[in-house]
């Protein structure tokens, strides 16, 4: 996800905007530390990125009309943050066939019943990442996690309303600095958080850590 470049091509065409290794260590540590149940979760080899990005080999990316720029091969970023910063070794889907992730298909469609997640945890593409949290609500275990990074305008929405009153994250991890997630290095226009739900239980209210 990423508000940058809003006149460029359809992002399903070619959806490369990767995330910042930085931040996402930054909320692992946090969310661990406010709590415990996600040091344990976090510690199962059953954590999922359902949009785990990457691409094995060199390719141009055409960020907009005018701007190629030539993409080496790149990791996952959620995965390696995981590894780096926990040893965590997640199962990884994604879209399109030059991800480096162990499985490429269409997450919305994900029909896997011998593989329930306890952590479902990606950056979804901006046009469906509503989607994207249902269906990881859905096929978590009972008590497992779902963790989105989001804009933060993501909370102002009237058709979302509905959704946040009677399944409001537990958690928010709002990023104190724009992120970049294109090779220019320019920061996002807009603020990013990382939304916590946890299966099971009713969210009515979120609480908000500023990071």
């Amino acid at each position: 996800m990423s508000s940058t470049g809003r006149g460029a091509r359809r992002r399903h065409e070619f959806d490369y905007y990767v995330t910042p290794l930085a931040p996402i260590k930054d909320f692992l540590r946090a969310w661990q530390e406010d709590d415990p149940d996600a040091k344990v979760a976090l510690s199962v080899d059953d954590v999922l990125d359902p949009c785990a990005g990457g691409n094995a080999t060199p390719t141009d990316w055409e960020y907009k009309p005018g701007y190629v720029y030539h993409i080496p091969p790149t990791p996952m970023p959620y995965p390696q943050a995981l590894r780096e910063e926990l040893g965590v070794l997640a199962l990884t889907n994604d879209v399109r066939p030059d991800s480096p992730a162990e499985r490429h298909g269409d997450f919305l469609a994900w029909a896997d019943e011998t593989f329930v997640p306890g952590v479902v945890i990606t950056n979804p593409p901006f046009s469906i990442a509503m989607e994207v949290i249902l269906k990881s609500l859905e096929l978590v275990r009972e008590d497992g996690y779902v963790v989105m990074l989001l804009r933060l305008n993501f909370f102002g929405s009237a058709k979302r309303l509905g959704f946040f009153q009677t399944c409001a994250p537990l958690l928010a991890y709002v990023h104190h600095e724009r992120m970049s997630f294109t090779p220019d290095g320019k920061a996002d226009s807009v603020e990013y958080v990382h939304m916590v739900w946890k299966k099971g239980v009713p969210g009515a209210g979120t609480l908000t850590r500023v990071i």
